[in-house]
């Protein structure tokens, strides 16, 4: 098992959405990729999502268009709600036959949560400030 430095996960799919290979991030190292494998990429949703059909409108635009991206409440592997960024892609042999897809989450500031001053800043850009700041 592949494993992330970040906190964000990657599971491949195969055509009927079942998680056939997973890569675990920082955040979801306590749960073992065995009980992720074999399941529905549904597990990483609210059960009102998938009642309401986001999850299928969200593979069939991936479908139709070669990608699709979505910001929303989603599940970890261990179970815990977060709010996230999830991207999924078509895999496609050469002539054109559906593989599946790679299901990609990340996790995202919660929008109901205020703007920090350093989240404003960026995080990815926090060290080059700290280096500016101590005259580096």
């Amino acid at each position: 098992m592949l494993r992330r430095s970040d906190d964000g996960s990657m599971a491949i799919l195969d055509p009927a959405a079942l998680v056939v290979r997973w890569y675990v991030g920082a955040g979801d190292r306590g749960r073992l990729g065995t009980t992720v494998l074999g399941r529905h990429v549904a597990q990483f949703y609210g059960p009102s999502d998938v009642a309401n059909g986001l999850l299928q409108r969200h593979l069939g635009a991936a479908t139709a268009h070669g990608r699709s991206t979505q910001h929303g409440w989603r599940l970890s592997a261990a179970g815990r709600r977060f709010w996230g960024v999830t991207d999924i892609r078509p895999l496609h042999r050469h002539d054109g036959t559906l593989l599946g897809f790679v299901h990609v989450i990340r996790p995202h500031r919660d929008p109901s949560e205020p703007v920090s001053a350093g989240f404003a800043l960026g995080r990815a850009h926090a060290p080059a400030y700290a280096c500016a700041a101590a005259g580096a």
